[in-house]
């Protein structure tokens, strides 16, 4: 139950950062509610802006390392980082639908006076989310501004770039995340009956409930809208008193979350009425057994109160937040509203970093189609990895057995000319222990190093095919799976390597 009140205290601490219970701060939730009450269909346009000094944060870079006093190495010399003062700004156009949690934006990225098209994304909260190719495309091309030590490489040669371009070309959407794989959950029937209104009113009432009595002072009523400032140590205190106040308040923070639990169940339907009941009796014992040890839920909160003020000791941490600043506005503007934020890192009077964003909301007759056809991420990742074998080919692989007495697993590391990009360079797989000679799986190896193996039935031997000779590797047959001796590959022209270590570790490396 500790563990569960934990959990609980965390996500009251999430919903109520920068907010309160004062009349101010009750009226910027009221605006912030009222946004999504009236802009269930809507167009958003916005652009965000980082400004980075990277000179300036390599040296904040060292400085923190510095005051961790030693705990972290402090030689830090930025080879892959890039130098001076940098600009990125990225423009938006999305369609949003609030009542059913869908939206598209396209969105384009400008770095160093060159516009990148980004494509769409689309999300959906019953379907999951899916980008365009040309997201992958212009993701591709932006990267070779900013990969500079690779300019030299397969991956920005024209030819790979061809092929890449042509993969992509293939499949117009790309899915990202299946929302019912993801959660095993048939979404569509998870979404409130009533669409998202009356739970927007819950977290309203939440929140008065939860936070009654706790102010931050952090929001200020301006014209037409809403403020919000605050540094970085600011913020760290406003946890702690967060802490403080749920510590002093556990039953109201227990009845408050109840209540909103209760609302929830009531829009969102759990299976049939059988089931529904079901987990309204759960609910209430659990929230029976939160308010029969309220003890356990106030050490809890002390517990994290105590964790957090030694972080906040910490010397590399302190420094994090002396030099962050945090400032909002949102505003109503005609029939819709306006919001911008600005972040800031500043070190020994230097700007590290600026960033800066600016959206407009206005109502409209949006509609968002999702996308109807698209190729999993799995399969493009295997395309990808195709690409990766073809222009920057495993030329050897290490395999490693016997850590901590196991002898019927390996691990598996292949080697390349250069750094893979796509994909992983590590697996595993299963090996043979027979006689004290140890037999690995040819077709695992061999797919490894882009060797073909073949099968003849009639003598139940496997072999490997170079330059149309065939090559007989005739080993162990275990579950219909060819398993052949380390020192075999020698056969097909590899160098191989055995090395046995005092730990009872052993080591092959099959190379060329």
């Amino acid at each position: 139950m500790k563990k569960k009140l934990a959990a609980l205290l965390c996500g009251v601490m999430c919903v109520g950062a920068f907010t309160g219970c004062s009349s101010t701060e009750l009226a910027y939730l009221q605006m912030s509610k009222d946004m999504l009450d009236t802009m269930e269909a809507c167009k958003v346009e916005g652009t965000m802006q980082a400004e980075v000094d990277f000179d300036a944060l390599q040296g904040f870079a060292k400085d923190v390392a510095k005051a961790t006093d030693g705990k972290f190495d402090a030689d830090f010399d930025g080879t892959e980082m890039p130098s001076g003062k940098k600009s990125v700004t990225v423009e938006y156009d999305m369609n949003m639908n609030i009542n059913t949690l869908e939206y598209d934006m396209a969105f384009d990225v400008t770095y160093e006076g060159k516009k990148y098209d980004l494509g769409t994304m689309y999300y959906s909260m019953t379907d999951g989310v899916y980008v365009t190719s040309d997201t992958l495309w212009g993701a591709y091309q932006m990267a070779g501004s900013f990969m500079k030590d690779y300019e030299d490489s397969y991956l920005f040669s024209d030819a790979f770039a061809k092929d890449l371009k042509a993969v992509l070309a293939a499949d117009p959407y790309i899915e990202l995340v299946s929302m019912g794989d993801m959660t095993g959950v048939d979404m569509d029937a998870a979404m409130p009956q009533n669409g998202m209104g009356d739970l927007y009113d819950a977290v309203m009432t939440f929140y008065e409930d939860v936070l009654d009595g706790f102010e931050t002072g952090m929001v200020k009523e301006i014209s037409g809208g809403y403020a919000i400032q605050a540094d970085g140590r600011e913020v760290a205190q406003l946890l702690l008193d967060l802490l403080d106040f749920v510590a002093k308040n556990p039953e109201q923070v227990i009845n408050a979350t109840e209540a909103y639990m209760d609302a929830v169940m009531e829009q969102v339907p759990a299976g049939t009425a059988e089931e529904a009941a079901v987990a309204k009796q759960e609910m209430a014992a659990m929230f029976a057994e939160a308010r029969a040890s309220q003890n356990d839920f106030v050490a809890a909160v002390k517990d994290m109160s105590t964790f957090l003020k030694g972080t906040l000791q910490d010397k590399s941490v302190a420094m994090i937040l002396d030099s962050f600043t945090y400032k909002a506005e949102v505003k109503k503007a005609g029939d819709g509203f306006d919001s911008t934020a600005t972040y800031d890192l500043t070190n020994k009077g230097k700007k590290v970093l600026h960033l800066t964003s600016n959206s407009t909301m206005k109502q409209s007759a949006v509609t968002v189609t999702m996308p109807k056809k698209a190729v999993s991420i799995d399969d493009l990742t295997a395309k990808l990895e195709a690409l990766e074998n073809k222009y920057n080919p495993v030329t050897g692989v290490t395999m490693g057995w016997g850590y901590d007495g196991a002898s019927n697993e390996a691990d598996l590391f292949k080697t390349r000319e250069e750094a893979v990009f796509f994909g992983s360079n590590y697996d595993w797989t299963e090996l043979i222990v027979k006689d004290g000679r140890a037999y690995l799986p040819l077709r695992v190896i061999c797919d490894a190093l882009g060797e073909n193996v073949g099968w003849e039935n009639a003598t139940k031997t496997p072999y490997v095919m170079q330059n149309g000779q065939r090559i007989d590797m005739k080993g162990l047959l275990q579950d219909g799976r060819a398993f052949v001796g380390v020192r075999d590959f020698e056969k097909l022209g590899y160098t191989v390597t055995y090395t046995s270590y005092e730990d009872g570790y052993k080591e092959a490396v099959i190379a060329r």
